[in-house]
């Protein structure tokens, strides 16, 4: 809370920098309820299941809580459990999103393009979930294995690897070969579900409505936008 009471001389906003903020329940009820006096607008990240604590949902909002990134990962089921994404299984997508959104919280959310159950038809159904639950920012990376990770050596024991050029290495290429599709449909499909995510259409369809989380989210999807566009050109 010193450290907070300072920052707060500084600046509205607030970046708490933790891939989980929520894992100590305990300890995050207790430090919502003492930032509330410093008004700050603040984001943080947390997994998909906090939306299931309605009252440490409740203290964060208080707190000044307006944006999380949340790892959605997949929409299947036996995508989850192939990532060993146990908090997610138990947890409804559709209405985790609205309970953060009735919070006034926007979300950030992340889902991951070729895992072993997807198909030519999942980017189009995240790109539907999306619009549906009128998420407020997306990243949508393809799946990469990385040297010295559990996902390498087993692709690599099923002859799946396609390129050891680490340039290509940066969750924007497709460097495996997929299970459900090849791998031009997984590579395709992540260029459609960006540009159709990113399209002024979807922006005004995810964003058009009176949140507080508009103030972090509108600049962040016209800067995903222009970043999207320098990329294609």
């Amino acid at each position: 809370m010193e450290e907070l009471t300072r920052l707060r001389q500084e600046s509205v906003f607030l970046f708490l920098v933790d891939d989980n903020l929520v894992g100590n329940r305990s300890y995050a009820k207790a430090l919502f309820q003492q930032m509330a006096s410093l008004e700050f607008k603040w984001a943080s990240h947390a997994p998909l299941n906090f939306a299931n604590d309605e009252e440490l949902l409740k203290l964060a909002s208080e707190s000044g809580c307006t944006a999380l990134f949340v790892g959605f990962e997949s929409l299947t089921r036996d995508n989850l459990s192939i990532m060993g994404k146990k908090t997610n299984l138990g947890v409804s997508p559709v209405e985790a999103v609205k309970k953060f959104h009735d919070q006034g919280i926007g979300i950030l959310g992340s889902f991951i393009l070729g895992y072993d159950h997807d198909t030519p038809d999942t980017p189009k159904e995240i790109l539907d979930f999306c619009h549906r639950t009128k998420i407020d920012g997306g990243l949508f990376p393809i799946l990469t294995p990385y040297p010295g990770t559990v996902l390498r050596e087993r692709l690599k024991k099923e002859g799946r690897i396609l390129t050891d050029k680490w340039a290509l290495y940066d969750m924007e290429h497709v460097t495996f070969v997929p299970k459900g599709m090849s791998p031009e449909k997984l590579q395709e499909g992540f260029e459609r579900l960006n540009s159709s995510f990113l399209s002024w259409g979807s922006m005004f369809r995810r964003l058009f409505k009176i949140d507080r989380s508009l103030q972090i989210f509108g600049p962040m999807n016209f800067g995903f936008h222009k970043a999207w566009q320098k990329r294609r050109s």
